[in-house]
């Protein structure tokens, strides 16, 4: 049998329980990791794909499909390297808990102390509930399992059966499962309709939604348009920006979303959109005048150069973001504004060597 000694990854000792697992990165959004990956990622091969504040955080479900098939859950978060590395001392740490807590087979139900000690466990985290929502809707359609007992009512809401004031009954769960599942029942259709229609808390419960899925193209139209109208005004509601900016940045068509972005970094009073670009729309900031224009609309915000350095301290740790990232610094087009910015970064790193 083999013996924590001889175990290394969370993976081997995952097989070695005679468990099966599939991994979901749960930082800027949730999505499949495939074993492969996971792997190469836990023995330092290659970094994590987009760490989320120099951390990888994902859910790890496991079962043994030899006993009852139940699916068990772990939210795991673990710091990384300045390369995007996992930080193996870390995740040793972690196993070594995990033993003493549970021993080497995973074959029962763990009982109330076990939970307990896993529960304070410091690699384990609590995800916000609208994620956890999400992840339970995207394991139910990708094991071929029921949506939840919420779909039915969720279903009829966006279809505009219930009339679209009647939200109090539509729980997180039905929209998750909702926007997991765009491709029956017309779902895609419904909301796409009833998108310029949703009062405040539906719809942003939907864009929390949407923000972790492949959106249709009559949805993602629908979106842009909504985040059009608001950048058009004068002042701008920065929380209702940002929720549309989320669920906008799941749509395959990246021109959908930076035809926005001039409109959107006119205004110095939308930093949560800002941070939400960082955070959900990283993938359109490849783009090396991109880039640049976003950090200069960072610092025209309130508070701008305290915003700046949280920003750069996220994106610099994304692998495909890095390289632009810090050449950003030397960009010889950058304002003053920015400019001062990069001195007060520079001046707390330096205090901090």
């Amino acid at each position: 049998m083999a013996t924590m000694h001889t175990l290394n990854t969370l993976s081997e000792f995952l097989l070695q329980a005679k468990t099966q697992f599939r991994v979901y990165d749960m930082g800027r959004k949730i999505s499949k990791i495939s074993t492969d990956d996971f792997m190469q990622f836990e023995s330092a091969q290659r970094p994590y794909p987009a760490p989320l504040q120099r951390h990888a955080q994902f859910a790890i479900t496991f079962w043994n499909k030899n006993e009852n098939n139940q699916h068990y859950l772990w939210f795991l978060k673990f710091p990384l390297d300045e390369q995007g590395l996992l930080i193996q001392g870390t995740r040793n740490v972690f196993l070594n808990m995990v033993v003493e807590s549970l021993g080497l087979m995973l074959e029962k139900t763990p009982s109330e102390e076990q939970q307990e000690q896993l529960a304070t466990n410091p690699y384990v985290f609590k995800p916000s509930t609208d994620k956890v929502a999400m992840l339970n809707a995207v394991i139910n359609r990708d094991f071929i399992r029921p949506e939840s007992k919420y779909y039915p009512t969720a279903h009829n809401y966006f279809a505009n059966k219930l009339g679209f004031e009647q939200w109090q009954e539509v729980g997180v769960q039905g929209i998750c499962d909702i926007a997991a599942r765009l491709d029956r029942d017309n779902n895609a259709q419904h909301v796409a309709a009833a998108l310029p229609k949703l009062p405040t808390e539906p719809l942003y419960s939907l864009c929390l939604a949407l923000e972790h899925e492949t959106l249709p193209t009559a949805i993602s139209e629908a979106i842009a348009t909504l985040i059009s109208q608001e950048a058009a005004l004068a002042t701008p509601n920065d929380v209702r920006l940002s929720m549309l900016i989320r669920a906008l940045s799941s749509a395959p068509a990246q021109g959908l979303r930076t035809d926005l972005y001039p409109a959107l970094f006119k205004h110095n009073d939308i930093s949560q959109t800002i941070v939400a670009l960082a955070g959900r729309c990283w993938h359109d900031l490849d783009d090396e005048a991109r880039l640049l224009a976003f950090f200069e609309a960072a610092v025209q915000q309130q508070q701008g150069q305290e915003l700046f350095i949280y920003l750069f301290s996220d994106l610099v740790a994304i692998p495909s973001l890095r390289n632009n990232v810090l050449a950003m610094l030397r960009n010889p087009n950058r304002t003053n504004t920015l400019g001062s910015a990069i001195g007060l970064l520079f001046r707390q790193q330096r205090s901090k060597a």
